[in-house]
């Protein structure tokens, strides 16, 4: 955990501003006002199919953060799975890369989600 977070590098306070304005205050992103490269986008442009994770009772994300962005992805093929947490997993929200039901039970989902989306292109 030490070393992970030793990994990260400060952002600049202006594009950290920046990012908390549109993302979390505006919402921009969800509501389809986010701006990349010139153009406004949003949850419902994205064309590719799109797989969440959320963790029920999770309070750092919130699946009330995540279902709706899911739902406006328009593509038939995104899938959404609920992951419970692991005991003995520190921090609940890093749990699915880390924790053991995640390994048994999650990811062998995913990889086959995955797969078949590779078989489909």
């Amino acid at each position: 955990m030490a070393r992970w977070s030793l990994d990260e590098f400060p952002l600049p306070g202006r594009l950290f501003v920046d990012l908390i304005e549109r993302l979390y205050r505006r919402d921009a992103f969800f509501r389809g006002g986010l701006p990349v490269a010139g153009l406004r986008t949003g949850a419902a442009d994205l064309r590719l199919p799109l797989l969440t994770v959320a963790n029920p009772d999770s309070m750092v994300i919130p699946p009330g953060s995540v279902l709706p962005v899911h739902e406006a992805a328009p593509h038939p093929a995104s899938r959404h799975l609920w992951y419970a947490g692991d005991r003995g997993v520190m921090v609940q929200h890093v749990g699915i890369l880390v924790g053991r039901t995640a390994h048994r039970r999650l990811w062998p989902e995913i990889l086959a989600w995955l797969a078949a989306r590779w078989a489909e292109a």
